[in-house]
């Protein structure tokens, strides 16, 4: 073999490995891409309204969030989830009245799509008196929420609300 014939040999082995490392590296940031791409980003948003007091979970991400796991805290205090009887627990330890609350349980895995919001907790309190206001605005601020989610990659996240 003649000296320029194992140049050109050398320079398209060369080649043939540096496309190769190329492709490899190309691949993994295509699939880095294609999860962030559907990457769920769950966000506690307070609604302090004269009629209700809530608090609402919002994907605020690409893709959608698969809820596994609710746990609510009473002064960061873990209280049983909210399928095995939680929510009258925590009603009972902060004192709200449970009649006039909306709530959400988590059944199997539920679906929160991008842009979708759900409400977590709602307590109505039309015609209440700015005592009976600054009273539950007190009993809310001891409970916060847990949720755990994945997203179609099967990753696993949390988000938890500071305070209802």
């Amino acid at each position: 073999m003649s000296n320029p014939d194992l140049i050109l040999s050398m320079a398209g082995a060369v080649t043939a490995v540096c496309a190769l490392a190329f492709s490899i590296w190309e691949g993994r940031q295509a699939r880095k891409h294609n999860r962030l791409s559907v990457r769920p980003l769950l966000a506690f948003h307070h609604e302090k309204r004269p009629e209700a007091r809530s608090l609402v979970l919002k994907n605020i991400g690409l893709g959608p969030a698969i809820l596994k796991q609710l746990q609510l805290f009473v002064r960061g205090k873990l209280v049983n989830e909210p399928q095995e009887g939680g929510w009258p627990e925590v009603f009972y330890l902060t004192g709200i009245s449970s009649g006039f609350a909306i709530y959400y349980y988590l059944i199997g895995d539920d679906l929160i799509d991008s842009g979708a919001s759900q409400v977590v907790l709602q307590v109505q309190c039309t015609g209440y008196s700015k005592e009976k206001l600054a009273e539950l605005d007190l009993a809310l601020a001891l409970l916060s929420v847990r949720f755990e989610y994945e997203s179609m990659y099967r990753e696993r996240f949390a988000a938890q609300s500071n305070r209802v």
